[in-house]
């Protein structure tokens, strides 16, 4: 599950386009190495934020990737977490639809740079942890370098405008602030090799809110 701290959080951490930041992360999901879910609600929510802060951008393309979304990952959507929210207590009420969420999936991560309005001994009650999205991606790579390495290099290899060099790749997730997933791709030269090493080790399953 996806909370719109991942996909969008120009508000706070100004994230200038949606696509590319969760890109390498819904590959990876496709790929099996989590379980990612979301909600119509923070769908609605990323949507809202991002017109608001780019006016510039055509609301059916933001619809359109909505979609594309919904259609990469399988079983992504939670319903039927609403009446929980009421119950919940956190420093913005407006983030308890995710929390809902994520106790309504039995998801054991909520991904998002908005970690101060998920405080740890809220969720340690309720079994979850946070993260943020840059350690996440990490976490991925070290579980299952071989996978997370074939991701990255789907989600480069689509991407045409514009285009970018292993190098330019490299500094966009600076850009976005994935600083320790970056340095990891480039001491492991993932992004460069034509290559994809086998991973001995045992491919990520867990359920993420993110």
């Amino acid at each position: 599950m996806v909370d719109r701290g991942w996909s969008h959080r120009a508000h706070r951490c100004k994230r200038p386009l949606f696509q590319f930041s969760a890109g390498p992360a819904i590959r990876q999901a496709r790929r099996g190495l989590f379980h990612a879910r979301w909600t119509d609600a923070i769908h609605d929510e990323w949507i809202r934020t991002l017109l608001r802060n780019r006016p510039d951008l055509p609301q059916d393309r933001l619809l359109v990737l909505r979609e594309l979304m919904d259609g990469a990952v399988p079983d992504c959507l939670v319903i039927g977490y609403e009446h929980r929210i009421e119950a919940l207590t956190l420093p913005d009420p407006n983030d308890r639809h995710v929390l809902a969420a994520a106790i309504e999936c039995g998801a054991d991560t909520i991904v998002t740079w908005n970690r101060r309005d998920f405080p740890e001994l809220v969720l340690q009650s309720l079994g979850i942890r946070q993260q943020d999205p840059d350690a996440f991606l990490v976490e991925l790579h070290e579980a299952a370098p071989g996978l997370a390495v074939r991701a990255v290099r789907e989600h480069r290899a689509a991407l045409h405008r514009p285009a970018y060099s292993p190098e330019a790749y490299l500094q966009r997730l600076r850009n976005e602030q994935f600083h320790r997933f970056a340095e990891r791709l480039q001491s492991s030269g993932g992004v460069w090799s034509t290559r994809t090493a086998c991973s001995g080790r045992q491919r990520r399953a867990h359920s993420a809110a993110c």
